[in-house]
């Protein structure tokens, strides 16, 4: 085998995951070259120091002394997250009128509830009948405009005479 192949399949070697036949050819190897055994020497110190580590590892306490425990909780619930997360229903209502707040100004602002009247129409409201003698026309809805007044026609925008 060259000395790449070989390097390759090191670690199953070393882990002894490789079967005998194929295990006695990377032995042969490594008896005749230094490359390839120090490569290997290298990964084992390596596979060493992962198992040391795992060992160490279990000797860990598995609970945080209270010291860190206070610093790990202030670090996630700042005072003011604290605060929030006590008294979240009134954070809840102050965002929501907050947002309606600005969702009311944007549409006042928009003109949503009275958008102007394109220029040329007058509309006149009056509670009652017009009155006798008055200029005024009634239309099939119930309002009333004068009757020199024109109205623009949206589909063709040729002006039209009220009757």
């Amino acid at each position: 085998m060259k000395c790449e192949e070989m390097q390759s399949v090191l670690l199953d070697y070393l882990t002894r995951e490789m079967g005998s036949a194929r295990a006695g050819l990377v032995r042969e190897h490594l008896r005749k070259c230094e490359d390839c055994r120090r490569v290997a020497s290298e990964i084992r110190a390596t596979l060493e120091l992962l198992h040391t580590a795992a060992r160490t590892e279990r000797d860990l306490p598995s609970r945080l002394s209270e010291e860190r425990r206070a610093r790990l909780k202030w670090a996630f619930m700042h005072p003011l997250l604290d605060w929030i997360y006590r008294h979240h229903i009134i954070v809840s209502m102050l965002i929501a009128a907050g947002v309606l707040a600005f969702l009311l100004h944007e549409a006042y602002r928009m003109e949503a509830w009275n958008p102007p009247l394109p220029p040329g129409i007058t509309i006149t409201i009056d509670n009652g009948p017009p009155a006798e003698g008055s200029n005024s026309v009634t239309r099939p809805d119930n309002s009333q405009t004068a009757p020199d007044q024109t109205e623009a026609r949206p589909h063709d925008g040729t002006n039209a005479q009220t009757r």
